[in-house]
């Protein structure tokens, strides 16, 4: 079982790793994350204790874990995928070598 996945951790990691970020403020007092890596929306989450109501990886539990997900290249953080359109023109630096960009 692995600790539970709150805001505040979510932020404490993308802070920790130096991952740029948005918090989008939502009714009710809810919040969701917008990670630059990925183009990625975590949460949305109730309060700043509460786990989102997206799956996210359970690497994000702890800093080691998380930094060892990172150095690994695996995509999947978890949360709502956002494609940033036209894509070629924003993530492919290299347009010769697309996959390893």
């Amino acid at each position: 079982m692995t600790d539970p996945i709150t805001y505040q951790v979510v932020i404490t990691r993308l802070e920790e790793n130096h991952i740029p970020y948005g918090v989008l403020s939502l009714q009710g007092g809810w919040s969701a994350v917008i990670s630059q890596r990925g183009g990625r929306i975590l949460g949305p989450f109730p309060t700043v204790d509460s786990e989102g109501l997206f799956w996210i990886n359970s690497a994000w539990s702890q800093p080691e874990s998380f930094r060892q997900f990172l150095a690994s290249g695996n995509w999947n953080l978890g949360g709502d995928r956002v494609w940033i359109a036209p894509e070629i023109q924003y993530s492919v630096k290299d347009r010769r070598d697309y996959w390893g960009t």
